[in-house]
């Protein structure tokens, strides 16, 4: 009986690979085989009881669900019973699902952790404490869940040394992740030394620098506490004579400088804004006043020019008139103008006199009729007609006369309308003198303007001095500006230098002795490593003796089941051996006794000692299973493929030794070869028997137990 204090009492079955609807086997704590044909569900069973322990990984989880359970649940539930009571673990992979979830209950059915109640079997998972051996017979991608290929922690756990593999790996990626970081802050160190020697070349660059041209001048480097007095003397000397206001209490030397900085340049930008404006002005008011003197001065000549005129004009017209009125003038040619009209009418009534006479003949008068006597009246009317007309030339006006009146009057006309226009220019000459008059007042207010344009060019002259005077103090205060933003940048730079020479002192600290504790963190690091890789070599070495003294003992008796098993007569030995680039694995291979020093890999082998080698460490090592397991099971799945009639029984001697102290499982095709076996090696209690009748895809495996 096992000395595990577990035992499987029974297992339901339901959606898991083969099985559909839920199915129990009762185990009742003992040994099972499983019989069946291939391909009908005896694998199943095995396989459900790995994987209602320890699941599985990744997509082997959604590989174990029936696709033709329409349910489409999937669960296993493996009944434990031991002398300190039961459990019942549960593992189920929902629908829409891709990862399993298991539970654990007690005989009262509260929910228990695992590693509570089985902590060795959470601990090891099923790498090692569960041996599951599937044979070739099975579709690609079942590939087999442990196997010799793992051998080196199969036997590192029967030899008690399960850890120190793991052990050693994480102590040399330990210790090599640690060298790699070491090496990076040993870098780090290196860099922040780097920058801070780049800083420190800087730094003497600009100290250099200010050296080249001083700003205290030839005399010897001021201290700091001089160039603080220097800018306290500059701050009482801008407060008392340039009115800047004081810095706020508590203000750093820095802040001082920047507040005087910006304060005197805004007294100084406001002193020249304000001279400026009047420099301005005074030439505003001199451009000014020359213009308007000017205007002044064209005004006169105008008016003096326009006066002149006038009078010429007048004195044409005193010399046409000679003495005369215009209007008697005007009345002699009125007068000699209708004595002419007269005249010429008396002449044009002769003359048509004369005419109607001619016409009419001189014997009756043309207006009354009156008969004449021709002869005599015709003569006497002419004569008279034309003494009549020879008086009229004699006695009227002479025709040059009048003439020339005429001439003189429109010349006259002329000389005074020419004279209204020039009288009428004067006014507007004299209205433009006085305008020029006012605003010259305007621009030069308490100035005689009607004196000599001297005095007024005088003062004129008197604004340009003055103006010229008020840009002289714009250029005195922008002077004062630069004279004394020149003495704030002089103090600003002593300043700068007291900082970098600061800032110098501070570098070659950290450089010197700041780095020095990160150096000697970084040896003693080191020192750390290199204790740690002797120990991992000194680990390793314990862990090889360890094995190697193992070795011939247990290389003896895996040779002992590897013979009863195969009875190999050509490789008849079994060695453990180290390969030489993998120091830690450990893998096994069959050697000859007729070629001593040589080992072959197990490719060498035909199938049933192939095989039987597979089994060959899983009977070896349960004779060293230690006590302290909750559950020691032995799945084995056709353990005979390949095997010949004559072996099995050797084969099922082993299975008998594994299940004094374990519980066997067994699933395989050829129940012919095994039961015969059974009363000879289970002699104390028979094992259960279970068999796989048929197959049906909605239905799973038909179970008959015997």
């Amino acid at each position: 009986m096992s000395h595990a204090m577990y035992r499987i009492e029974r297992i339901t079955i339901e959606g898991f690979r083969g099985f559909t609807e839920p199915q129990t086997i009762e185990v009742c704590g003992k040994n099972m085989f499983v019989f069946g044909v291939n391909g009908q569900g005896k694998s199943s069973i095995i396989e459900a009881i790995r994987w209602g322990l320890f699941g599985a990984t990744g997509s082997q989880e959604i590989e174990v669900r029936n696709t033709f359970y329409s349910k489409g649940e999937c669960a296993v539930t493996i009944g434990l019973v031991s002398d300190q009571g039961r459990l019942e673990v549960r593992r189920e992979l929902r629908p829409g699902t891709n990862s399993s979830r298991q539970t654990i209950r007690d005989a009262e059915g509260k929910s228990v952790a695992e590693k509570d109640v089985l902590p060795e079997l959470a601990r090891i998972g099923h790498q090692e404490g569960t041996q599951v051996i599937f044979a070739a017979q099975h579709a690609g991608g079942r590939q087999a869940q442990v196997d010799i290929t793992n051998f080196t922690r199969v036997l590192c756990f029967y030899l008690r040394l399960e850890k120190v593999p793991e052990l050693l790996e994480k102590l040399e990626d330990l210790v090599e992740e640690r060298e790699v970081e070491c090496k990076a802050a040993a870098q780090q160190v290196e860099n922040a030394g780097g920058k801070i020697r780049g800083q420190l070349q800087m730094t003497n660059n600009q100290i250099e620098e200010i050296l080249r041209n001083p700003p205290w001048g030839e005399g010897p480097t001021p201290s700091g506490f001089e160039t603080e007095g220097k800018i306290k003397a500059l701050l009482e000397d801008a407060v008392a004579t340039r009115g800047v206001p004081r810095p706020k209490e508590g203000s750093t030397l820095t802040e001082v400088l920047a507040h005087l900085k910006r304060e005197l340049e805004r007294v100084g930008v406001q002193k020249s804004s304000n001279l400026m404006t009047q420099y301005q002005t005074l030439i505003k008011q001199a451009e000014t006043a020359e213009k308007k003197l000017a205007s002044l001065t064209q005004a006169r000549v105008n008016q003096a020019s326009v006066a002149e005129k006038v009078m010429e004009s007048e004195k044409q017209r005193d010399v046409a008139l000679c003495g005369e009125t215009s209007e008697a003038i005007s009345a002699r040619v009125a007068e000699l103008e209708r004595t002419m009209t007269e005249n010429v009418a008396k002449a044009d009534l002769c003359n048509r006199a004369r005419s109607l006479s001619a016409e009419y003949g001189w014997s009756r008068c043309p207006v009354c009729g009156t008969e004449h006597d021709t002869a005599l009246t015709g003569k006497t009317l002419e004569k008279r007609i034309l003494t009549e007309v020879v008086s009229l030339a004699s006695t009227g006006p002479d025709p040059t006369v009048l003439v020339e009146l005429r001439t003189r009057v429109e010349r006259i006309k002329l000389i005074e309308d020419s004279l209204l226009i020039n009288r009428r220019l004067l006014e507007t000459a004299n209205t433009a003198l006085d305008d020029a008059r006012t605003q010259l007042v305007n621009a030069m207010p308490g100035l005689d303007v009607h004196g000599v344009p001297t005095v007024v060019q005088a003062r004129i002259d008197e604004l340009r001095r003055a103006a010229a005077v008020v840009n002289g103090e714009v250029v005195d205060s922008q002077g004062h500006r630069t004279v004394w933003a020149k003495r704030v940048k002089d103090l600003e730079q002593e300043l700068v230098y007291h900082m970098y020479r600061d800032k110098k002192e501070r570098l070659q600290h950290r450089l010197n002795e700041g780095l020095e504790g990160a150096r000697d963190a970084l040896r003693r690091y080191q020192e750390l490593l290199n204790t740690a890789a002797r120990l991992q070599q000194i680990l390793e070495k314990a862990f090889d003796d360890a094995l190697e003294r193992a070795r011939p003992p247990l290389e003896q008796m895996l040779t002992e089941v590897y013979q009863r098993l195969t009875r190999q007569p050509s490789y008849d030995l079994v060695q453990v051996f180290a390969p030489p680039d993998q120091r830690r694995r450990r893998e096994l291979r069959v050697a000859s006794t007729q070629l001593p020093g040589q080992t072959f890999s197990p490719s060498v082998l035909n199938g049933q000692a192939a095989k039987a080698l597979r089994l060959v460490p899983y009977f070896v090592f349960s004779r060293f299973q230690p006590e302290i397991m909750e559950l020691e099971l032995l799945l084995i799945d056709d353990p005979s493929e390949s095997f010949d009639t004559s072996h099995v029984s050797e084969l099922v001697g082993e299975v008998a030794r594994a299940a004094e102290h374990a519980q066997v499982f067994v699933a395989t095709h050829e129940q012919d070869k095994f039961e015969p076996h059974f009363a000879t090696y289970f002699s104390t209690e028979c094992p259960v028997t279970l068999c796989v009748t048929g197959f049906s895809t909605k239905g799973g495996p038909i179970l008959a137990r015997k």
